[in-house]
């Protein structure tokens, strides 16, 4: 009793000068004695596995990015050929076409004496769904990129095979054995929404596939080329939808030249 008594009188004491104890729960006069585990201490709770959920992740993100590498080695592929195709068929125009006033005279003599020993000058053909234009030697069949195509795209609509058929028929007979020249034109709107970095890309791509269409119903791959001229060579000097739509165009060119001559 008397131990305890003096307990007490120092608790009294600690408390009258404002003193207050920490960590007083292992002491005599509390409930919870040293070594006693207390009641209301919160247990840690177990950690949540994260590492199966992590690694679906990220075997699907390198699934999607080995995805998105083979798109982006097709893309470069397909760019790679048609700029080859672009240079190609520049290079055959320069031997072709003028490169300066006086070089252009000399090719003029040189056709007009050729045209002269094939009869004459060229006829125009009447060919259904297409415009047949006489400019000057030379005979040019017109398309428009709308009837052919897709905005933005080179893929042939399958309505114009009937149209394609009945050139390739044409060719044949009325122009056959001539050089015929397929050149593909864009109006001066910058691509925005396509997978062709410019009009040149995208007006050789386009002449390339009537160039394929052309081949695959009889017409001999000698007889042939293209050209892509983009939005350089308009027909139509406006800015209006209308003019914009006949510069969009495809002209199959005849050339009173003999292929292979």
């Amino acid at each position: 009793m008397r131990r305890c008594a003096c307990a007490m009188r120092w608790c009294v004491l600690l408390v009258s000068n404002g003193l207050f104890l920490t960590g007083c729960t292992g002491g005599p006069f509390t409930n919870n004695p040293v070594g006693m585990p207390q009641a209301n201490r919160t247990a840690p709770r177990p950690a949540v596995a994260q590492a199966p959920n992590a690694a679906q992740r990220a075997a699907a993100l390198d699934a999607d990015n080995q995805q998105l590498h083979a798109l982006l080695a097709q893309q470069q592929q397909q760019s790679a050929q048609l700029q080859a195709a672009l240079q190609e068929s520049q290079r055959e125009v320069a031997d072709l076409r003028n490169s300066g006033p006086a070089g252009g005279s000399v090719a003029r003599r040189g056709v007009s004496a050729r045209s002269a020993s094939y009869g004459g000058s060229l006829p125009v053909a009447q060919i259904r769904g297409a415009e047949v234009i006489k400019d000057g030697e030379l005979v040019r069949i017109r398309l428009e990129s709308s009837q052919l195509f897709n905005s933005g795209r080179a893929e042939l609509k399958p309505e114009v095979s009937h149209t394609l058929d009945s050139i390739a028929q044409t060719l044949r007979s009325t122009y056959k054995g001539h050089l015929v020249g397929i050149e593909g034109h864009t109006d001066s709107d910058p691509i925005t929404k396509s997978k062709w970095k410019n009009n040149h890309e995208l007006s050789v791509a386009r002449s390339v596939a009537v160039f394929d269409a052309l081949k695959k119903r009889g017409l001999p791959e000698s007889q042939l080329f293209v050209a892509g001229y983009g939005p350089n060579h308009p027909v139509s000097s406006g800015h209006s939808k209308s003019a914009k739509s006949q510069n969009r165009r495809v002209e199959i060119v005849v050339y009173p030249d003999v292929a292979g001559s």
